[in-house]
């Protein structure tokens, strides 16, 4: 599959959203190449594995980067007018080298991001709407949430380490959204508290993103019990409990082909 675009970037805004989750907002001119309506999608931070390097004077189009890593994050928001891209990280606590970068980020850093990549939104002629997600997929949850037709009905169901990890979210008032605080990252309870909640009405239409076994829980229910068309549904891991990224992404390809 060929490489997206590489993009060098400048680090314009860092702030704290929430207790556990950092927003950083981007700026370039090659943000002027992004297509109209790619929020929700992703873009992967390209980084090095070799330490500390200056990117500020690399030509991302010439430069060698086979052997940097690459890390997935969802874009929260992108501003063509003035050429920001904004993006949640979930502060995780461990290293790691996209971890490394956001604690260490400041105003006037480089980066170098490819992308974007395409969107997986939910089918938006259903009857009725259910999503739900951990923090690492509330980004693109929120984005999601303000794409449904305002006159949407459903369910949206979030779990956040802390209830100070609960955002103002602009979604539809007939998607009733329930917060579930949990902090013990170790044993989720975002599968247990979709099963609780009232089942849509008519045709539904799913999008999911969370923790690797939380998903395989997830797509058991929303596949084998509700029966639902996977043509209407979206549902992804971002993350897998004690692995790293490399780990994780082997785990997908295996449940996938098995």
């Amino acid at each position: 599959m060929a490489q997206r675009p590489v993009h060098k970037l400048v680090v314009e805004d860092k702030r704290r959203l929430t207790p556990n989750m950092l927003r950083i907002a981007l700026s370039g001119a090659s943000l002027g190449d992004f297509p109209e309506g790619c929020e929700g999608g992703y873009i992967k931070l390209v980084l090095p594995r070799a330490g500390a390097v200056d990117v500020a004077p690399l030509d991302p189009a010439t430069a060698d980067l086979g052997d940097w890593v690459r890390r997935s994050y969802t874009i929260r928001a992108l501003d063509r007018e003035h050429l920001r891209l904004t993006l949640d990280f979930v502060v995780q606590g461990h290293g790691g080298y996209a971890s490394d970068w956001v604690g260490a980020a400041k105003e006037g850093d480089h980066v170098l991001v490819a992308g974007p990549g395409p969107v997986k939104a939910p089918a938006l002629d259903a009857d009725g709407f259910f999503l739900a997600s951990d923090m690492a997929g509330l980004p693109s949850l929120s984005v999601q949430l303000e794409r449904l037709p305002r006159d949407a009905r459903g369910q949206a169901v979030v779990e956040v380490l802390e209830a100070g990890d609960e955002q103002a979210l602009d979604g539809p008032s007939g998607v009733d959204i329930t917060w579930i605080v949990n902090p013990d990252v170790m044993h989720s309870r975002l599968p247990e508290a979709v099963r609780a909640r009232p089942w849509p009405s008519g045709r539904v239409s799913m999008w999911a993103a969370c923790e690797f076994q939380s998903m395989k829980q997830l797509r058991s229910y929303f596949f084998e019990e509700r029966k639902l068309d996977r043509a209407d549904c979206y549902l992804s891991s971002y993350w897998k409990l004690n692995a790293t990224d490399e780990q994780h992404k082997l785990a997908k390809r295996q449940e996938a082909q098995g």
